[in-house]
C-alpha cells in the first residue's frame, strides 16, 4: 500500500500559484479584498493594502503591499482552514513578499 503525504495548507499555499488581480485608477494607494487561489486546492480570502508605484507610460505596479488574512477554504477536506495565530502572520509575511498583484 502506498502512502500519499499530507500536505499542509501553509506547504500548499507556497507551491500554489499566487496571483490576484487588482482593477483601480488609483495612482498612489489601494486597499482591496480579493480571493486568490479560486481554483487550487486552498484559496484565500485576504484584504490588501497596495502602495502604487505609477509611471505614465509604463502603467501601475504594486511597490508595497501589506496582507491581512480574512479566512481561507480547503477544498480537499471542504471545510474553512483553521490556521493558529502564529500559521496566520506566516501566511501574511510570507504573501506580501511573495505575491503578484497585476494592477
Amino acid at each position: 500500500m502506498t502512502k500519499v503525504p499530507f500536505i499542509s495548507p501553509i506547504q500548499q499555499i507556497q507551491v500554489q500559484k499566487l496571483v490576484a488581480e487588482i482593477d483601480t485608477e488609483e495612482k498612489k494607494y489601494c486597499e482591496a479584498e480579493v480571493t486568490i487561489c479560486d481554483d487550487e486546492k486552498i484559496s484565500l480570502d485576504l484584504s490588501l493594502e497596495i502602495i502604487i508605484d505609477y509611471h505614465p507610460d509604463l502603467g501601475r505596479s504594486a511597490k508595497k503591499t501589506k496582507v491581512h488574512y480574512l479566512g481561507g477554504y480547503d477544498s480537499r477536506e471542504n471545510e474553512e482552514l483553521d490556521l493558529t495565530e502564529k500559521e496566520i502572520k506566516y501566511i501574511e509575511k510570507f504573501l506580501s513578499e511573495n505575491l503578484t498583484i497585476n494592477i
